[in-house]
């Protein structure tokens, strides 16, 4: 472009450059006060009851499960149960085809009754075999083979009654029932289907619902911390044992650790590998009315557990923590003007709430608000609102 096209865009720059510093004039106007000094909003710190938490991946569990399976092999000629819903201990789930063994167990019967046909017999000719032998008109080889006889058809006796036993057994377990309460699976095998002892073959599956079991893995050095806070509340409540490990957890999608539960079971043992021992947790799992249970064994889950002691902390918005490269920093109110404190920071304890251990004191002024292009010695223009976030539970006290 030569000099007259440089010349002829000098009155479109000069306007562009004009246009633009009256628009930053502008915003800055409106974002400092007449006196030049810039907008901002201060909070005081909340104070809440606090812990130190350590937190795991787990996965609940049923705590019983139950692979239904035939005990006698069969045609099945009923399935009685609703896939999916919940079932209770007894329940008719499926049937099998039970004339076999009704002849089984009427062929049993008379072999049964046979059997004690004969033993009244031995027993009449054994004592009529000891009456003759008194009269001496018998051998006592004789009345020992009576003898015998009868011993025989005792036995005779004692084994059909057995058969009788198993093939009613055999008939019973043609009724295939749910050994415990809880929700059943789906039909693995359907009607007509022929299943035999000898398979093993899997025919549905039943979980229990309440309670529920929570699994999850913890290093060494919150196992020794977890495990010596539970003894110091058993100190505290005089109890003879090491006292109840609680936790908490959320499941996918939920943001607070608003369920509850307790570990009953750790392993023995740590890995070697991992450096970490396995933990279980009973959580309750409750029936609602029109609803199904809120735990599914299956699900995943996040578990919170506290390590020490509850100590009072000093909790602010984390939207007002600042970060500088390692550093973390608000910014605060002091005699009208912004000053930078570097902060450490704890726990969350509640949704958007961090705890901050050092650099700030209940009394100071932290901005929450109007923190943009703030400014070491900046003069302020203030206006003191609540510290934004959760307030109810958790310990939220005020400032």
């Amino acid at each position: 472009m030569n000099n007259n096209g440089l010349l002829s865009m000098r009155p479109v720059i000069v306007a562009f450059l004009a246009a633009g510093l009256f628009t930053g004039c502008s915003r800055h106007s409106r974002e400092t006060g007449e006196t030049g000094s810039r907008k901002v909003e201060v909070a005081r710190p909340l104070q809440v009851d606090a812990a130190d938490t350590v937190e795991f991946n787990g996965r609940l569990e049923a705590s019983q499960i139950v692979e239904i399976r035939a005990r006698v092999g069969g045609y099945l000629v009923k399935d009685a149960f609703p896939e999916g819903e919940e079932v209770k201990a007894g329940d008719l789930l499926y049937e099998i085809d039970p004339a076999p063994y009704q002849k089984a167990l009427d062929a049993a019967n008379a072999e049964f009754r046979g059997a004690e046909a004969q033993l009244k017999l031995a027993d009449a000719e054994y004592s009529r075999a000891r009456l003759l032998l008194a009269r001496t008109a018998i051998s006592p080889e004789e009345v020992d083979i009576r003898l015998g006889n009868q011993k025989v058809a005792s036995a005779a006796v004692t084994s059909a009654k057995a058969k009788v036993e198993r093939a009613d057994l055999d008939l019973q377990y043609t009724k295939i029932r749910s050994p415990i309460s809880g929700r059943v699976s789906r039909k693995l095998m359907t009607l007509g289907n022929l299943v035999s002892q000898a398979q093993e073959s899997v025919l549905t599956t039943v979980v229990a619902q309440d309670p529920a079991h929570l699994y999850f893995t913890v290093d060494e050095r919150t196992y020794l911390r977890a495990t010596r806070r539970a003894r110091a509340r058993a100190a505290v409540n005089e109890s003879k044992d090491e006292g109840e490990m609680p936790f908490s957890f959320r499941l996918e999608e939920e943001r607070e650790f608003r369920h509850k539960g307790v570990v009953d079971f750790i392993d023995n043992r740590f890995d070697q590998a991992t450096g970490t021992i396995m933990a279980r947790g009973v959580v309750p799992n409750p029936a609602r009315a029109g609803e199904r249970r809120q735990f599914i064994p299956g699900m995943r889950a996040r578990v919170k557990i506290e390590t020490d002691t509850p100590y009072r902390a000093l909790v602010v918005n984390e939207e007002a923590i600042l970060s500088d490269l390692r550093r973390r920093f608000v910014w605060v109110v002091r005699e009208g003007k912004a000053e930078r404190r570097e902060v450490k920071l704890g726990e969350t304890v509640a949704p958007g709430m961090r705890d901050v251990i050092e650099g700030i004191s209940k009394e100071d002024a932290v901005v929450v608000r109007g923190i943009q292009f703030l400014r070491p010695g900046m003069p302020v223009d203030v206006r003191e609102i609540d510290m934004p976030g959760e307030r109810s539970g958790g310990g939220v006290v005020g400032p």
